[in-house]
């Protein structure tokens, strides 16, 4: 996707976009997503953290007028660590990738590490639904 396109569905009012990083998005064999690594410093896995979350910050404003208020971690992975270096970064709510529905209360706690559900490649939402969807109450 191109800035354009995604600006464009923005403005749509249909679409969101959120940050998941700016380069840790993909296992590169030793880093899972946000994961500190064994042996890394709290200063250097901070300063990673920081620099990465907040460059797609920036390029997100820069390209579209919007800075995202929401930290989806990539892969679901969420290290402790990670946890208040992402809140000192001002967002307001997290996504891991339970599987879960979410309580949404007046406590805006809740909106950190909210589920969602991962659709697999190929299947459309609606049979991915179908199949975690509870039964419906017989109305009989």
């Amino acid at each position: 996707m191109t800035w354009d396109q995604i600006k464009e569905m923005m403005d749509s009012g249909y679409v969101e976009f959120q940050n998941h990083t700016y380069n840790l998005h993909a296992s590169d064999g030793k880093r899972l997503g946000t994961k500190k690594l064994r042996g890394e410093s709290l200063a250097e896995y901070t300063a990673l953290l920081t620099e990465d979350i907040t460059k797609m910050q920036q390029e997100m404003q820069e390209h579209t007028g919007y800075t995202p208020t929401t930290f989806v971690y990539p892969f679901g992975v969420i290290s402790d660590a990670a946890v208040p270096i992402i809140r000192s970064l001002g967002f307001s709510a997290t996504l891991g990738c339970a599987n879960q529905k979410n309580t949404i209360t007046r406590d805006p706690e809740c909106l950190y590490g909210l589920g969602r559900f991962l659709r697999p490649p190929g299947q459309s939402s609606a049979s991915f639904f179908k199949k975690i969807a509870p039964p419906k109450a017989s109305t009989s």
